[in-house]
């Protein structure tokens, strides 16, 4: 059996190296090696990216082939690499090129994108402002048919999101959209887009888009995982036909027929559509309390059904508290961030983000270090922020060393966190290191350190060696 497996594995090699463009295991082994060097920021200054653009050139296929996938990674890391090495000429210059040369590629870079749209450096030191980067991917999708291939939906769905981000008119597009998918990972989005264009001023567009929502809610499968979206589809039913006396026609009516049977025969279910309902009811209140500045936002456990929801609303009331936090309302954006650590909570990225800031609060504004000690290593526990996981370490650390427990405090210090800022935040460790063996008369491990801090960033060569002047004399042999 080895022996099968042995020729299979050196049969697949040989293929490999013999048409590398026809083998997608090559690309994925090749963009997979490209994506490790650049977590652990073992590139140089131009190596790293001269090897990107050569796989890039190698695997570029037809659209739909299976070397696709890959080269988004490599696209992506590519990227960020501009990003983290400041270099935004090739930044603009790269998002160009793919777009005009590569275009299967932008159904795949939609979140990239945000770096591009919502980033403020990068639009004012690449040049480019939103109207730019909107025009080139409307003309991209207008110019190429291939992109469409196999992401019509996709497509269609980037295309409002860039109209509407123009603030150009998407009802009718978007109702394309919700006619032609209406069970769809982005039902819930392109609504919100398409209410924002309605003209609420005019009862025949009201009517439609209340027609449109009892649709599409009997279009969606009674399965567990689709609960959210009918909740969200009824909630915003009921708001319709309240607010706008809405009186439902024919067609709406037999829509609604539909509906009302399914819940008859189904309890269960209408009774779990029901908390759903209410789960948006609570999500919007909360929402409210937190944009009350004089609400002090006690007694929020009431809330806990909104968890039900997934994981977007908890991202919206984790925006909220950060925003809330940055302008330096840390303590009233405490009570938040507890919340949002509640076991319930799915979105686990903001959870671990949540221990970060309470750490931050315990540690800077209460001064409880205990608390803020417990806070800080919960944070490594969950999907959290590379950078606030790399810096809840080193803060558990600062505090370790303030009780006398240096060893403790060196082994957080030892553990590595890959992050945008790592060649900094890795000299800062190992000057940390540095200091605490030296307390410890453990000069051996201290040069090892400095040293680390020497060969990583050339701009500490002056502060490390005057740390070299504090050390015992005979010591710099080690060197």
């Amino acid at each position: 059996m080895k022996k099968i497996i042995f020729i299979t594995l050196l049969a697949a090699s040989t293929f490999c190296q013999a048409n590398p463009k026809d083998c997608p295991l090559a690309a994925e082994i090749h963009a997979q090696k490209l994506v490790r060097i650049f977590h652990a920021q073992n590139y140089g200054t131009t190596d790293f990216k001269n090897e990107c653009l050569t796989m890039l050139r190698k695997y570029k296929r037809k659209q739909g082939e299976p070397t696709i996938m890959p080269c988004i990674q490599v696209y992506q890391v590519l990227f960020h690499y501009f990003i983290a090495k400041k270099d935004f000429y090739n930044l603009r210059k790269y998002l160009f090129e793919i777009l005009d040369n590569d275009p299967r590629t932008l159904p795949h870079l939609l979140s990239f994108l945000d770096h591009f749209i919502y980033n403020p450096e990068v639009q004012s030191k690449s040049g480019l402002s939103k109207k730019q980067i909107f025009d080139k991917i409307l003309q991209v999708i207008k110019n190429d048919k291939n992109v469409r291939r196999g992401y019509n939906s996709e497509i269609e769905y980037l295309k409002i999101v860039v109209l509407r981000a123009k603030n150009e008119n998407v009802l009718n597009l978007s109702k394309e959209f919700l006619v032609e998918n209406p069970v769809s990972t982005k039902t819930k989005h392109v609504i919100e887009l398409m209410r924002d264009s309605i003209d609420f001023n005019n009862p025949e567009q009201i009517q439609e888009y209340y027609k449109l929502l009892t649709f599409l809610i009997v279009q969606q499968p009674t399965k567990k995982e689709n609960y959210n979206i009918i909740g969200f589809i009824l909630k915003e039913k009921k708001r319709i036909a309240k607010k706008y006396q809405i009186q439902p026609d024919g067609e709406v009516a037999e829509l609604q027929s539909q509906w009302d049977k399914l819940c008859e025969t189904t309890n269960d279910f209408a009774a779990e559509i029901q908390n759903y309902g209410k789960a948006y009811d609570l999500f919007n209140e909360l929402i409210g309390r937190i944009n009350n500045k004089n609400d002090s936002l006690d007694n929020l456990e009431k809330y806990k059904p909104i968890f039900l929801l997934g994981g977007e609303e908890p991202l919206a009331i984790y925006n909220a508290a950060y925003k809330m936090y940055r302008k330096s309302n840390k303590m009233r954006s405490k009570p938040i961030f507890e919340f949002l650590t509640n076991s319930y909570n799915i979105n686990k990225f903001t959870v671990g983000n949540s221990y970060y800031f309470l750490g931050r609060i315990y540690d800077c504004v209460i001064k409880n270090k205990t608390l803020a000690f417990k806070n800080y290593l919960m944070t490594h526990k969950l999907s959290s922020c590379l950078v606030f996981t790399a810096n809840s370490y080193t803060l558990a650390a600062d505090i370790l060393t303030n009780m006398d427990e240096t060893d403790n405090a060196l082994a957080l210090l030892a553990i590595d966190v890959p992050t945008f800022d790592y060649k900094s935040k890795k000299c800062l460790r190992h000057l940390k290191s540095t200091y605490l063996c030296m307390s410890k008369n453990d000069i051996t491990n201290a040069m090892r350190h400095l040293q680390v801090v020497y060969f990583t960033d050339t701009n500490k060569n002056d502060e490390v060696w005057e740390i070299l002047t504090h050390f015992p004399k005979g010591s710099k042999g080690l060197w």
